[in-house]
């Protein structure tokens, strides 16, 4: 097993927007190993790599909020090709820890991904996996789920976020 630390609110990686994976090599194909281990170590719904520390375009993420036996799947590279509806529902993160909050997202999305092998794929979501997905593929862009709060609920994390963890972090606006 090779989990990784979590990088925690305030790292600047967290706010870059990650480059595309050009080819599967070994790194990548260790960087799946240690997100996976580090995914089931932390018992997450997703992980993205910047997460911890890789800045490129890969996310695993889990199928079943229910199950914890779930399937967790690999998406490189992934894009976002169609959304629709609504949908609010808490969420949380494992780079901001003991933060939960109500987040809008689309409630429907179509993803095209590549798959650990190489192959192109293209996925439909909905519900709790359209989230996850969206909270992940968020992450590649450096975006935070307390960005998508409103301006009074974000100042007010950010202002207990910079409380916690002593950190100063510009949340866009």
């Amino acid at each position: 097993m090779a989990s990784k630390n979590i990088l925690i609110y305030g790292d600047k990686i967290l706010r870059q927007k990650c480059d595309p994976v050009e080819k599967i090599d070994e790194t990548i194909l260790q960087l799946i190993q240690d997100m996976k281990d580090t995914l089931v170590e932390a018992s997450g719904a997703g992980l993205a790599a910047p997460q911890i520390g890789s800045p490129v375009r890969l996310i695993l993420v889990k199928t079943s909020e229910k199950n914890e036996n779930s399937d967790t799947f690999v998406l490189i590279n992934p894009e976002i090709l169609k959304s629709e509806g609504k949908l609010e529902s808490d969420e949380g993160c494992l780079s901001i820890p003991g933060v939960t909050e109500t987040v809008e997202r689309f409630a429907n999305i179509t993803v095209e991904y590549m798959a650990e092998d190489g192959e192109t794929n293209v996925i439909d979501a909905s519900e709790f996996l359209s989230r996850v997905l969206q909270h992940e593929i968020d992450h590649l862009n450096g975006i935070l789920f307390v960005d998508r709060l409103g301006m009074v609920r974000r100042d007010m994390i950010k202002r207990k976020l910079k409380k916690r963890f002593g950190k100063k972090e510009r949340v866009k606006t």
